[in-house]
């Protein structure tokens, strides 16, 4: 991410690791790729994605051993952003190092991925949507479910990160101060326990095409909660269209 001048994401992902629930196994990974347009080059060892520790990557029970890799990434930026590759290279990473067969019943898979929604690297947007739908496919043959932290400000994230959830995932959104309070609360946002809220809204329009089959809707949702100090908050939403439905 190039807005996290403070490293913020760096301190969240500890916070994540140091509390993980028990039992729980984890592996780290950062994705860059040398930048085509600016010339920037990604300073990773691998590319799409490297993952951690260097030369001996696996899942570990004990996250407080991966801070030494956490901390060299302070050092690592720069590049392009190869987001749907590098979760590509992670759904398989995930299929390979904790195969379902191994994993304790009730237990759940997911790769979890922090990003601003922009991938640098997909092409052009058909080439992209397919790049897209390719990751999802492969989250939904996998089993492993794909939750998404973005920052609600930032422009192209409720579609990108919205879809990448659709199967069984989780899109969370969170500001740079946030994130380590977002991240500390994964634990029972993975394993099923976080509380939680059903919201139902209704969209209407009279312009022909917006439920078109296949499409996504985006917008923002302005939830009001009281009744004490009542106060209000924004979330974008993406709504896709069932390939089945009828255009309207």
């Amino acid at each position: 991410m190039t807005n996290d001048p403070w490293d913020a994401r760096l301190l969240a992902a500890k916070f994540f690791l140091a509390g993980k629930i028990a039992g729980a196994r984890v592996a780290l990974a950062a994705f860059a790729a040398d930048d085509v347009a600016s010339g920037e080059a990604s300073e990773l060892a691998q590319q799409p994605v490297t993952f951690f520790p260097l030369g001996n990557a696996r899942f570990v029970d004990a996250g407080e051993t991966l801070f030494s890799a956490i901390d060299s990434l302070a050092s690592l930026e720069g590049g392009a952003a190869p987001l749907y590759a590098a979760i590509d290279a992670s759904l398989d990473f995930t299929a390979t190092h904790s195969a379902k067969a191994t994993t304790p019943s009730g237990k759940r898979r997911a790769v979890v991925v922090l990003t601003d929604g922009l991938d640098d690297t997909c092409g052009n947007p058909a080439q992209c949507s397919a790049m897209r739908d390719a990751v999802i496919a492969r989250s939904r043959a996998e089993e492993i479910d794909i939750v998404t932290i973005g920052q609600p400000s930032l422009a192209g994230d409720a579609r990108a990160l919205t879809a990448l959830t659709q199967d069984g995932g989780t899109a969370l959104w969170a500001e740079d101060h946030q994130l380590a309070i977002v991240f500390g609360a994964l634990g029972p946002v993975l394993d099923g326990s976080a509380p939680s809220h059903v919201m139902r809204f209704r969209v209407e329009t009279t312009t022909m095409g917006v439920f078109q089959s296949g499409r996504t809707m985006l917008g923002r949702l302005k939830i009001e909660i009281c009744p004490f100090d009542c106060f209000s908050m924004s979330i974008p939403v993406a709504v896709p269209i069932p390939r089945s439905a009828v255009a309207g």
